[in-house]
């Protein structure tokens, strides 16, 4: 039976200031509201990634599962990590209700507690992409992964609608000094700045449709569930607060595909594939 193990606790020294502070962030709110929404990134991940059968695989800043369970599903060996307690319970009940198994544990990317070359595919959708010490993850996924191993990871671009995101919400809340823009791992350079010139690295470019009932509910779900706008609303006045959401709406109905009153809203992003 799957179930959620305790490497260490906050302010152990595996918890880098960087792990720390994802910890406080994605506890916010409810991720799983989210996550649940993008699950088909995970599949094409998979899919790209080559995950088959016997196979051992890491999900990195794993959430509520996602990757975990569609790796499960190709019956790989799973190890999922997070620096949520609360998420990776969510992604037990989830592994639990499909009859899947994923050796849960609550850990830091930055700092991970598995040995090195130990995994076929080191993965992450969307997670790791938003860690803080960048160059820190980007070592820790090498030393995890095999020789013989693929780094899998899929990352927003900057394209779309994350072509005006970042600057929305710094309009409202400046970022902390110095704190890494999440684009870094959306583009070949930023890439090979994380990884260095030495690695094989390739790119498959998709596109991932966000369907909603309309835009309006895509902005109240997004501003009351998505980790970095609760914390962004806790942190700002009222006013801010509501002209952060009337341009996070007015974002969603620039960008929709739609003229049915739902929402289609396309985001870009790519599944990287890095050799070590």
């Amino acid at each position: 039976m799957t179930k959620v193990t305790m490497e260490h606790e906050l302010g152990e020294p595996l918890v880098t200031p960087g792990g720390e502070a994802a910890q406080r962030l994605w506890s916010q709110g409810d991720y799983t509201r989210v996550g649940t929404r993008i699950a088909a990134v995970s599949e094409e991940l998979c899919e790209v990634a080559g995950v088959r059968g016997g196979m051992e695989v890491l999900d990195v800043a794993a959430g509520h599962g996602n990757t975990a369970l569609a790796a499960a599903r190709r019956e790989a060996a799973v190890t999922a990590v997070d620096i949520v307690p609360d998420l990776l319970a969510a992604a037990q009940r989830r592994l639990a209700a499909d009859g899947l198994t994923a050796d849960l544990r609550v850990g830091n990317a930055e700092a991970l507690d598995q040995p090195d070359d130990s995994f076929d595919r080191v993965l992450s959708s969307v997670g790791v992409q938003f860690a803080a010490d960048q160059l820190a993850v980007a070592r820790e996924l090498r030393r995890v992964c095999r020789p013989s191993g693929t780094i899998g990871l899929a990352c927003w671009t900057p394209k779309d609608l994350w072509t005006e995101l970042p600057a929305l919400m710094a309009g409202h809340l400046a970022p902390e000094p110095g704190a890494p823009s999440p684009m870094v791992w959306g583009t070949e350079d930023g890439l090979r700045t994380l990884f260095g010139d030495s690695v094989q690295l390739e790119l498959h470019d998709r596109v991932f449709r966000y369907h909603c009932a309309s835009p309006r509910t895509f902005a109240d779900m997004f501003v009351a569930t998505y980790p970095p706008f609760v914390a962004l609303r806790s942190q700002v006045g009222e006013e801010s607060a509501a002209r952060f959401e009337a341009g996070l709406l007015d974002l969603a109905e620039r960008w929709n595909e739609a003229d049915d009153g739902s929402l289609v809203l396309p985001l870009t992003y790519h599944v990287a594939l890095i050799t070590p």
